[in-house]
C-alpha cells in the first residue's frame, strides 16, 4: 500500500485552498463558529503574538486523503499547485499522475508533465505508461537543462563537416551513445523514444532519440543541420541560408559511403550546379531557378534524367516524370529535407 509521511511545513499560497478547507473542518468538529471564537477570553496582545508564533512553528499534518478532498473541488492553477505538492510528498494513483501530467501540459509546463509520467512509469513500468512518455514532447531552455545547448552545438559542428573527404561517420554514432547525450535526450536509457524541443538565444532544435534511432534538426545562426543515425545507416545534411548551399551524406549500416551530394537550394528546390557521388562515381547536373533540369533528355525515355556521369553515358533519373513539369527537391530525390 501507499506509505504516507508527515513533515514540518509552512503554509504557502499554493496550498492555501487545502488549509482553508482543513480549518473549516476543524472548526466544525469543535462546534465553534467565528462568533463563538470572538466571545472567548483573550490575554495580552504580547502573549497572543507569542502564542501565534509558537503555533506557526508547530508542524501541520496533511494526509493523502486531505489532498484528494481538496483536489475534488479545486480547478485551474489551484488544482495544479495542489498536485505539485501532493506528488512531492506521496505516491499518487495512476489516474492522479495522468491528470497531473495533463494539467501540466495545458499550462505549458512539459518538465512537470515529463516528471509526472516518469514517476508513473517507475512505479508501474508497463508499455502503456512508457508510451505516454514517448508520445509527449519535452520543451526546454537552458534554464531546464544546462548541458543541452552545448551538446546540440557539438552535434551541429560534426554535421557541418559531413561532406569532408576525411570525415569519420563513426564519430556521429559514438556521439549519440555518450552518457552526456543520454543524460539530456534519453528516457529510461533509450527504452522509449524521447522527443525534445530546445530553444535558446543561440539555436533551436528538435530531437527524437532512443537506443535504435536518433534524428535531430538544429537551426544555429544561418545554417540548418539534420541527421538520422540508426543501425541501418547514417544520414547527415546541412543547408546554409541565404546562399542555399546544401550538402548531404549517407552511409550504410557498415559505415561505407552510399551517397554524397552537393548543390544549392532555393525555396525548397535545387538550382544551379548539382553533384552526386554514388559508389565512387560522380554525376553532374544543372537546374534552373524553378528547379527543373537543364540536362538533355535521351530520345524515347519516359522519365527525367537530371545528372550525367563524366563518361556521358551513365546518368541519374526519375522514372515516369515529365522533364517539363518535374521539380527537383531533396524529398523527390530521397535526400534529407528541411
Amino acid at each position: 500500500g501507499n506509505v504516507g509521511f508527515m513533515k514540518r511545513r509552512t503554509i504557502n499560497p499554493s496550498v492555501l485552498f487545502l488549509f482553508i478547507l482543513l480549518a473549516s473542518m476543524m472548526l466544525a468538529a469543535c462546534g465553534n463558529t467565528p462568533s463563538d471564537a470572538a466571545n472567548q477570553p483573550t490575554e495580552s496582545s504580547e502573549q497572543s503574538a507569542t502564542e501565534q508564533q509558537a503555533n506557526e512553528e508547530q508542524p501541520s499534518f496533511v494526509t493523502e486523503e486531505d489532498f484528494r478532498n481538496a483536489l475534488s473541488s479545486a480547478t485551474g492553477e489551484q488544482k495544479l499547485a495542489l498536485y505539485r505538492d501532493f506528488a512531492a510528498n506521496y505516491r499518487m494513483q495512476e489516474d492522479e499522475y495522468i491528470e497531473y501530467a495533463a494539467l501540466s501540459e495545458q499550462a505549458g509546463d512539459t518538465v512537470s508533465q515529463r516528471r509526472a509520467l516518469m514517476s508513473l512509469y517507475k512505479l508501474d513500468p508497463t508499455e502503456e505508461h512508457g508510451e505516454l512518455l514517448a508520445e509527449m514532447t519535452l520543451r526546454i531552455t537552458p534554464a531546464d537543462d544546462a548541458h543541452a545547448e552545448g551538446l546540440l552545438q557539438e552535434l551541429a559542428g560534426l554535421i557541418g563537416n559531413c561532406n569532408a573527404d576525411d570525415f569519420d561517420v563513426e564519430t556521429l554514432r559514438a556521439f549519440v551513445d555518450t552518457e552526456d547525450w543520454k543524460g539530456s535526450f534519453y528516457i529510461d536509457n533509450g527504452t522509449f523514444t524521447s522527443n525534445t524541443a530546445f530553444e535558446s538565444d543561440n539555436l533551436s532544435a528538435t530531437v527524437s532519440s532512443d537506443q535504435f534511432v536518433t534524428t535531430a534538426t538544429i537551426l544555429a545562426g544561418d545554417t540548418e543541420y539534420m541527421c538520422e543515425i540508426s543501425y541501418e545507416g547514417v544520414k547527415a545534411a546541412y543547408l546554409t541560408k541565404p546562399a542555399g548551399a546544401y550538402a548531404y551524406h549517407a552511409w550504410n549500416e557498415e559505415n561505407a559511403d552510399a551517397l554524397k551530394v552537393n548543390g544549392s537550394l532555393q525555396d525548397g528546390h535545387f538550382t544551379d550546379a548539382f553533384d552526386a557521388t554514388i559508389d565512387g562515381k560522380t554525376y553532374h547536373g544543372t537546374f534552373d531557378e524553378a528547379g527543373k533540369t537543364k540536362e538533355e533528355q535521351p530520345k524515347g525515355f519516359t522519365g527525367t534524367v537530371y545528372a550525367y556521369a563524366d563518361n556521358g553515358k551513365d546518368y541519374l533519373y526519375v522514372e515516369e516524370a515529365d522533364p517539363a513539369e518535374w521539380v527537383a527537391t531533396p524529398e523527390e530525390l530521397g535526400f534529407g529535407s528541411f
